[in-house]
């Protein structure tokens, strides 16, 4: 069974602008970039997402991090 979330808030850890992530049926890429081009943000982004089940229902958030170095890796 999977759950459809449109769409998770999560905020920049680097301008602190606050953006959408589309999630469709729990697939979606944990790399990111943030949406701002204003001052050259753009920066990357990995979010991991958690599903959280309370009374309420099933809650989904992100905890987010900032990405200190990416490498390329050659095949």
């Amino acid at each position: 069974m999977s759950v459809n979330v449109p769409a998770l808030p999560f905020e920049c850890p680097y301008c602190g602008t606050v953006q959408n992530a589309n999630v469709e049926n729990d697939r979606f890429q944990p790399l990111t970039y943030c949406d701002v081009e204003l001052d050259g943000c753009n920066n990357p982004i990995v979010l991991s997402l958690h599903r959280e089940v309370s009374r309420e229902g099933i809650l989904f958030r992100f905890d987010v991090y900032r990405v200190e170095s990416v490498t390329e890796v050659s095949s």
